[in-house]
């Protein structure tokens, strides 16, 4: 959720303006006096909302210098550590006491054009981290579900906090062939193929070496074209041409979950697939990070064993839920799980992220009780 802080009056329908760009964009923010209800308690509702929001978006014009009301709320958002968006709209000197409390801040020049507007949009997307969520007795594993898809999701992990690339893997199923180049369209693991292709000139052939490779290295397979079987699992470590200091690796999980059925080769243009029960998918990945100990502490997943059928998004996402919780119980759930929540999956549903997570804070909260 984004925390818009503004001075109501003049600035009012310029924060609404960007609010009505956020709901355009499926995001969900907090701003008032709308998002307060009749009867709530003023004074008490705003420092919950900032404590509760991932973005604190100022909108910064000359007219917020008189306002005491917004001082306060950007002092408490730095003081709760959340990541401050100040947007500057119009030409002007920057108040003394705002110059010094975004001084370590970037402020943004905004004008509303629609490369303005497509940077507020990414930058909210990608800096929310939707909810965390201790969903049983033990504090130190816990349930990050996170905004956005999946392979942005991992670039902003790449940039932003390459410190737990070490103890993360990011899991995709793959068919038991173990060909990459037959991936279903829309499919986690081809959005990860083109992005590393894209972004770090990592080929087709060079992931497909590797997994040939682990093939034989892991599960003892005698040749590459081998196979695999169902729940099958290989990783590979995947070497970054990022840092000149320190060799960064990222970790990839591939989990034999599907295989094209023979209608596939023939016409080569519809993803028909045959798969198992997305729950032991689910659980045969975190017996693995299990088995892998600290290096797969963190398990970044997306909705994963669906095989394209059409479940419902909520059902999808209680699945990895019911699997964390009930993988707890045997003691073999990673330490840190991260959902990667799809925009599109949502549409889809014709669900919204807040309608989504008070499904998934429902369930949680009959297995809490």
């Amino acid at each position: 959720m984004i925390f818009i802080s503004h001075i109501s009056e003049p600035d009012h329908e310029i924060a609404l303006k960007i609010a009505g760009i956020l709901k355009k964009n499926g995001i969900s923010y907090w701003i008032a006096p709308e998002s307060i209800r009749g009867g709530d308690d003023f004074s008490k509702l705003i420092p919950d909302a900032i404590n509760g929001c991932e973005i604190f978006l100022l909108v910064l014009t000359e007219n917020t210098a008189r306002s005491a009301h917004v001082r306060k709320e950007l002092m408490l958002a730095i003081s709760h550590r959340k990541p401050v968006l100040p947007l500057k709209i119009g030409n002007f000197t920057i108040e003394d006491t705002y110059e010094y409390l975004l001084a370590d801040i970037q402020i943004i020049p905004f004008s509303f054009t629609e490369e303005d507007t497509q940077m507020l949009v990414e930058r909210c997307k990608r800096g929310e981290r939707v909810v965390e969520m201790d969903l049983n007795k033990n504090p130190r594993r816990t349930l990050y579900m996170v905004r956005g898809d999946y392979q942005d999701n991992m670039d902003h992990i790449i940039r932003e906090k390459p410190e737990i690339l070490d103890r993360t893997v990011f899991a995709a199923g793959i068919d038991r062939s173990s060909r990459l180049d037959i991936s279903s369209n829309g499919g986690i693991l081809k959005w990860v193929c083109r992005y590393l292709a894209e972004e770090y000139g990592i080929s087709l052939e060079t992931l497909q070496s590797l997994v040939d490779q682990a093939k034989m290295e892991q599960l003892g397979h005698a040749s590459k074209d081998q196979p695999l079987s169902f729940r099958d699992i290989v990783v590979i470590k995947v070497p970054l041409p990022i840092s000149k200091e320190r060799p960064l690796f990222l970790q990839l999980l591939f989990i034999a979950n599907s295989q094209k059925k023979k209608s596939y080769y023939a016409s080569n243009n519809v993803d028909e697939v045959e798969g198992i029960d997305s729950r032991e998918i689910i659980l045969s990945v975190f017996n693995k990070c299990r088995a892998l100990g600290d290096s797969a502490s963190g398990l970044f997943i997306g909705a994963m064993g669906t095989n394209g059928l059409a479940f419902p998004y909520e059902v999808v996402t209680s699945e990895i839920l019911n699997c964390f919780v009930y993988a707890q119980r045997v003691q073999c759930s990673p330490r840190d799980l991260y959902y990667s929540v799809r925009q599109t999956d949502m549409e889809k549903s014709g669900l919204t992220m807040d309608e989504i997570l008070s499904y998934v804070s429902t369930v949680g909260h009959f297995f809490r009780d």
